[in-house]
């Protein structure tokens, strides 16, 4: 299961990652020092 979550959390485009679950909320802003994306809150969004 944590695979599969990795995956979701990796993979913006997919249906229920942060990005798409969010719409557009959290929007993917670099990678770590893993190879994990990392998001930043984008404000414009909540309106």
């Amino acid at each position: 299961m944590a695979d599969y979550m990795r995956y979701l959390w990796n993979n913006p485009q997919t249906g229920q990652s942060p990005y798409k679950m969010y719409e557009g909320i959290l929007v993917p802003s670099g990678k770590d020092e893993s190879g994990d994306l990392f998001y930043r809150y984008n404000p414009e969004a909540s309106i």
